[in-house]
């Protein structure tokens, strides 16, 4: 999948600036709100989750119409708004399974390369060699299909990695469900400004990824030079995220005590 990436990015340097800057920069600044005050968005994260969650796995296992799926994963949504703690931590419990599952995939996912000329191969993706060494702009509606088409070999990819795991890989993975789940009910605030700070992260870097992109470096390529620092790096932001959002949360939760105590004490009067 590296290869894939590279060349990807080799393809997205190429596209119309727009289509890298602006969606750069909403996910930078989405990123940083979830990042850092997450928890105060948690019921709009909840419902954006569930929705894009069940949108995804009804598009993927029912043969129904865009109509349709919209409507369940508006349904979905509304209902993950109403009980927002549940649906952060089925969230949690969700991200720590793949976590799981893709840290035992990596090899197979990242170093087993296969890139053709035709997409017949379920295992390929479709290269596009007229924009190889071509210096121009490649259109939006070009620019999707490329996009569409990488996606859906990440992806693909990504399942037959997971497919082939063992029985123990997935027994650890149920192993992490578990624990996230005793920590979510001893901690739940923590587990919550954890998930936010993570999903903050994701965004920050992926918006950083479009941006580069967009400035014509090579992010991929410099990445996969220093893997293990850019990790770190990711670990401390969301560590750093976490902290932040707990110490941002407990003068609000002060806060709305004393105006409840003050409004209890006003009905008494």
């Amino acid at each position: 999948m590296l290869e894939a990436l590279e060349k990807f990015q080799q393809l997205a340097i190429h596209f119309q600036p727009q289509l890298l800057g602006i969606p750069g920069l909403l996910l930078v600044s989405a990123g940083l709100c979830i990042w850092l005050a997450g928890l105060r968005w948690r019921k709009l994260i909840a419902a954006v989750a569930a929705a894009l969650f069940v949108g995804c796995i009804v598009k993927n296992f029912a043969e129904y119409s865009f109509v349709v799926i919209a409507v369940i994963s508006a349904i979905t949504a509304i209902i993950a708004a109403a009980i927002e703690k549940i649906a952060m931590s089925v969230l949690a419990i969700l991200i720590a399974v793949f976590i799981v599952l893709f840290f035992f995939a990596w090899p197979s996912v990242v170093y087993d390369e296969t890139i053709a000329d035709t997409s017949s191969d379920p295992n390929s993706v479709v290269i596009w060699p007229e924009y190889d060494l071509a210096e121009e702009v490649i259109p939006a509606p070009k620019a999707v299909e490329i996009t569409v088409s990488y996606f859906s070999f990440f992806t693909d990819r990504l399942k037959n990695s997971f497919a082939n795991l063992s029985s123990f890989h997935f027994a650890f993975a149920s192993f992490a469900a578990i624990l996230v789940v005793v920590i979510t009910l001893i901690i739940p605030n923590t587990m919550m400004a954890l998930t936010c700070a993570l999903i903050g992260t994701i965004l920050i870097a992926e918006g950083m990824f479009l941006l580069l992109l967009y400035k014509g470096s090579e992010p991929v390529t410099i990445v996969s030079r220093n893997p293990v620092i850019y990790a770190t790096v990711l670990v401390a932001m969301i560590a750093f995220g976490t902290v932040i959002q707990i110490l941002l949360q407990a003068p609000l939760r002060k806060a709305t005590k004393i105006q409840k105590k003050d409004d209890d004490n006003g009905e008494k009067k």
